[in-house]
């Protein structure tokens, strides 16, 4: 009866760090992209107007 739980609650808690990890990057992700996607939106305008120009 001892070690037998106890490895299960170390799985338990595995997979709420691992949700928890996972919840925390989504959030630093949309945070990140909230904050720069003007100037994603830019750099990706510059690319397709300088690539466009290459083939013509």
């Amino acid at each position: 009866m001892g070690v037998r739980p106890l490895m299960d609650r170390a799985h338990e808690y595995d997979r709420l760090d691992e949700a928890f990890l996972a919840g925390l990057r989504l959030i630093l992700t949309a945070t990140y992209l909230k904050k720069h996607s003007q100037n994603l939106h830019e750099d990706i305008f510059i690319l397709r107007k300088s690539h466009n120009h290459v083939l013509k």
